[in-house]
């Protein structure tokens, strides 16, 4: 599965005369992202892949004419929705024909964690922000005095952003921190609300683990002693993070590649199976046919 490293690269060139002055953080409106986005940019985002930056984005006025989906969760955006995502997070979105007339509003903002002047690991950042963790829901929708404690932040960002004046990234890093803390207030989210972190922080390297393996995803034994711990272990934190078993997540992982694999390549099933570690042709098909209900060649087609 394809993984995007550059933030400007991914987003595409929003405004030619605007400088790339920072390689970790961009802020763009969503009119400036439908101008901007062309048929193979659509194309691009439409199919699964994975960001190697976390993002998060507020819908003012929309269409309901797009829809994104985040590792299992797939939804339609509507007004005043804030949608989070993470580095972790399988991430594709669909955008159909919009309408002429009618521009969506809201900002994306996409930012790494060498952005802040004490740098943070992805890890720190799932923890204090738990909305962008993968085991939460990616979408709040927010009512009319939520809305206000954070809409006149995002065009300060973006203000910031755009003038790009002496010290911009120190205005900009404390900016950030003010919505992330004041988005984190109004969905009254705190330590208590989740799980203990060191459940959480062996759940996000146990997800880790698998991502990095690409097609080739091993057992839980394996994954439990990459991490120095016990596979019962691995599967009650696991378990304790996300109320699935840590069988449950290698699977739903093991299942998005080889749906990949099928719409992504032209590789027959045996190939697929043979790239995924199955022993037998016979045995991919098992897998995929009990978590979907059909074949993979019905899937295909």
């Amino acid at each position: 599965m394809k993984t995007f490293h550059d933030i400007n690269n991914y987003y595409g060139i929003i405004n030619p005369s605007l400088k790339r002055h920072f390689e970790d953080f961009k802020i763009m409106r969503f009119e400036e992202l439908q101008i901007s986005r062309d048929q193979k940019d659509l194309k691009l985002i439409k199919t699964p892949h994975l960001r190697d930056f976390f993002e998060l984005s507020i819908g003012l006025k929309e269409q309901s004419n797009t829809s994104i989906t985040i590792g299992e969760n797939k939804f339609t955006c509507v007004d005043n929705n804030l949608i989070f995502a993470s580095p972790s997070q399988v991430f594709s979105t669909e955008i159909n024909k919009q309408e002429k007339q009618f521009m969506d509003r809201g900002y994306v903002i996409a930012f790494k964690p060498s952005v802040f002047i004490y740098e943070r690991r992805n890890f720190e950042i799932l923890n204090e922000f738990p909305f962008f963790n993968s085991h939460t829901l990616p979408q709040y929708i927010i009512d009319t005095e939520q809305l206000r404690a954070i809409h006149d932040i995002f065009p300060k960002i973006y203000s910031e952003y755009i003038e790009n004046k002496d010290y911009s990234r120190e205005v900009l890093v404390g900016q950030l921190n003010i919505l992330l803390y004041n988005i984190k207030r109004i969905l009254n989210i705190n330590s208590e609300t989740f799980i203990n972190s060191s459940f959480q922080k062996i759940a996000i390297e146990f997800e880790k683990e698998i991502i990095s393996d690409k097609e080739k995803i091993t057992t839980i034994n394996k994954y439990a002693s990459r991490l120095n711990i016990s596979p019962n272990y691995l599967s009650e934190c696991v378990k304790k993070a996300s109320n699935k078993s840590a069988m449950e997540v290698l699977l739903s992982h093991k299942l998005i590649i080889a749906k990949t694999l099928l719409k992504q390549t032209s590789k027959n099933i045996n190939e697929i199976a043979e790239e995924m570690n199955f022993s037998e042709t016979t045995n991919f098909i098992k897998f995929f046919k009990k978590m979907t209900g059909i074949t993979p060649s019905k899937f295909r087609k």
